[in-house]
Order: structure tokens, then sequence, then C-alpha cells
């Protein structure tokens, strides 16, 4: 299993623990959702620029599977969230 970090508080927390919320809501900071097979395919879908990676550097693709696993990529699709700065 997965362990991602998110800041709650602690009313939240404990509805999302018990099952009785399921969706958290949060300012939409989001500019695109971008949705892909696999992290090659969505590293290859725009600049590389834009994941803030060098020109032709791959590695960095290679180091997504630090963090999750192939089974899982294979299962659910990868995303990429494209943001926009507030401030």
């Amino acid at each position: 299993m997965e362990v991602h970090e998110m800041r709650l508080h602690p009313q939240p927390f404990t509805r999302i623990r018990e099952g009785t919320q399921v969706i958290e809501s949060r300012l939409n900071e989001v500019v695109e959702l971008i949705h892909a097979p696999t992290f090659r395919d969505l590293f290859a879908m725009r600049p590389l620029t834009e994941f803030g990676i060098e020109d032709g550097n791959f590695e960095r693709v290679e180091n997504m599977y630090q963090y999750y696993n192939k089974e899982d990529e294979a299962k659910y699709g990868v995303i990429g969230i494209k943001f926009k700065k507030l401030l």
C-alpha cells in the first residue's frame, strides 16, 4: 500500500478514516489534468521542461518507480496535474 501525506484538520481526517467521507475538497489551483497509461507516456505528451526536467533527461521517468510500482501503474494509469501559481 502506498502512503500519501496530506494535511487535514482532525474532523475530516476522522471522517475519512471511518469511511464516512470519501471526497476531500480543495482550492482549484489546477489548470489541467493530463491522463496517460504510463509515466513514460505522460512525460512524452508534453515538453519535459513542463515537468521541471531538462530536455532529453528520461532518468526522472524511471525515478517515478521509487514511489510507484509498475503493477499499480498498469492498474490505475497515471495523471499529470498542471498547476497555476496563485500569487
